[in-house]
């Protein structure tokens, strides 16, 4: 169990975290900022002077410890990803870190070092008197410009138009995923933005143990465990926080620790996942 602390001025989100953290309510001002924070923190390089003036510098800590950005990855997922722009293989592509850590993989160490040897001796094959030929060598890093990706489904090329919604998501956390088993960091986060959180896409979250993912949604199909819930209601709560919740409690007029989290789980998984928001469905003649 891991101790995150993110803050930034007056604003502080704090939370316990194994592997998965569901980050559920309708306090959508302070989920946007949450996950704003964590973009900020990983991939803005320079503080506004703005920010620096008026608000303060951000800080995101582990367990007490500053969050150093070499070892510590950092993944967004949402349902607006681009497989198109992705398949291009840019420096922020998520496939080119994918295939570059599949690249890098024990199993194919040996066929780049025989792909080596024969171009060293291509190289002495064509050398004459006028040029000496050399061929760079090659790592898998300079393989990924010799790579064309593609999608395919059922062994027939495919977009991203192609792809349901769950494999939108389920494609990028499965990338995700194979980079966190394979990396050389302290820490690998996956930060889950999307309107609706399935039963496919919560079955491969459960799987993924080498990384936090903090999954931002509005809506939940599955049972979810009180204690990896950030619940963002009127105010941030982490229902892992034994005290925080008793106390809770004590506002609302219950008196035991397990009465209020007894309650909680039926309106989070009961009464909250049953509710119906048909319009349709709630015309009545």
């Amino acid at each position: 169990m891991k101790q995150f602390i993110l803050t930034k001025g007056q604003y502080n989100v704090e939370f316990a975290i194994d592997h998965n953290k569901y980050c559920i309510g309708d306090n959508y001002y302070d989920k946007y900022k949450t996950v704003q924070l964590f973009k900020e923190y990983f991939l803005c390089s320079k503080e506004s002077e703005y920010s620096k003036n008026n608000i303060g510098k951000i800080q995101f800590n582990i367990d007490n410890n500053q969050a150093h950005k070499k070892n510590t990855l950092i993944y967004f997922v949402n349902h607006n990803y681009s497989l198109t722009d992705d398949l291009k293989l840019t420096t922020k592509s998520l496939i080119s870190k994918y295939l570059e850590t599949l690249l890098s993989h024990d199993d194919y160490i040996d066929t780049i070092n025989t792909i080596n040897i024969l171009f060293e001796a291509f190289s002495d094959e064509i050398d004459d008197e006028i040029l000496r030929c050399n061929f760079q060598t090659f790592v898998p890093k300079l393989f990924l410009k010799q790579i064309l990706p593609l999608y395919l489904i059922d062994q027939e090329q495919a977009n991203e138009f192609d792809m349901s919604y769950n494999d939108i998501i389920i494609f990028q956390l499965k990338m995700i995923n194979y980079i966190a088993q394979h990396a050389r960091v302290e820490n690998v986060i996956c930060v889950i933005d999307i309107p609706e959180l399935t039963n496919e896409i919560n079955d491969y979250l459960i799987q993924m143990h080498s990384s936090y993912n903090i999954i931002f949604t509005n809506k939940w199909n599955c049972s979810l465990d009180i204690e990896d819930i950030l619940l963002f209601d009127y105010k941030v709560i982490d229902l892992y926080d034994e005290n925080k919740i008793y106390n809770l409690g004590l506002s609302k007029g219950i008196c035991t620790l397990e009465e209020v989290k007894d309650m909680l789980k039926e309106i989070i998984n009961e009464e909250y996942v049953k509710a119906s928001k048909s319009i349709i469905n709630k015309l009545k003649i």
